[in-house]
């Protein structure tokens, strides 16, 4: 698994953090249909703070 997070900071009271990961044969398949299944996620969390 990685995990590659990034905060982008619009100013100083509004920061968007964004974050990738990318699990390698995410079904834990030793073989068979999706044996080198791999699997994606995206997200996105805009934050405000006072």
């Amino acid at each position: 698994m990685l995990e590659f997070y990034y905060s982008f900071k619009v100013n100083d009271n509004f920061t968007v953090p964004m974050y990738l990961d990318f699990i390698s044969n995410a079904g834990n398949a030793v073989g068979g249909v999706g044996a080198n299944a791999d699997a994606f996620a995206f997200g996105i969390r805009p934050t405000l703070t006072f």
